[in-house]
């Protein structure tokens, strides 16, 4: 099997607020070998689209409306094994929630960008995603080596 490269890794965004959906595609489309192969508001559009797009990482709102945020972690566990569920959150205390149901990692949606990029790529390279060291380190910058700024906070 060829190795995979990283420009394709594919993320689907689940997210109950169409503008923060908006703005957090903004953010993943300007991550080097990151695309975005959907954008949804709800979590049964988001099931459907993670079926038909098979994304190496779903990004998924921890307070989703309709189809309860765990019921979406779940069930993508469930029917995508492979794809890897990163949760967003608002609040803190909806990480236990989210990685009780399943998500592979929380990360707070204050985070800042670095977080939110370190969470996509060490998600996906625990997928099994591969890229080369080179291409790791251009996606991750030096985020190991930095200390965490000023208002960013990480929760994995």
């Amino acid at each position: 099997m060829d190795e995979m490269r990283a420009e394709n890794l594919r993320v689907l965004i689940i997210d109950g607020h169409l503008a923060v959906g908006r703005g957090l595609k903004a953010l993943v489309r300007e991550m080097p070998g990151v695309r975005v192969v959907g954008l949804c508001t709800r979590g049964e559009r988001g099931l459907a689209q993670a079926a038909e797009t098979t994304p190496d990482v779903a990004l998924v709102d921890a307070d989703l409306p309709g189809l309860c945020s765990a019921a979406v972690i779940r069930l993508l566990r469930w029917r995508l094994p492979r794809t890897r569920v990163v949760a967003l959150g608002t609040y803190a205390e909806r990480r236990q929630l989210a990685l009780g149901a399943g998500a592979h990692a929380f990360v707070l949606k204050d985070a800042g960008y670095e977080a939110l990029r370190s969470a996509i790529v060490g998600e996906a390279s625990a997928s099994g995603h591969r890229a080369s060291a080179e291409t790791v380190k251009e996606m991750t910058g030096a985020v190991a080596g930095r200390p965490v700024a000023r208002g960013e906070r990480v929760l994995s």
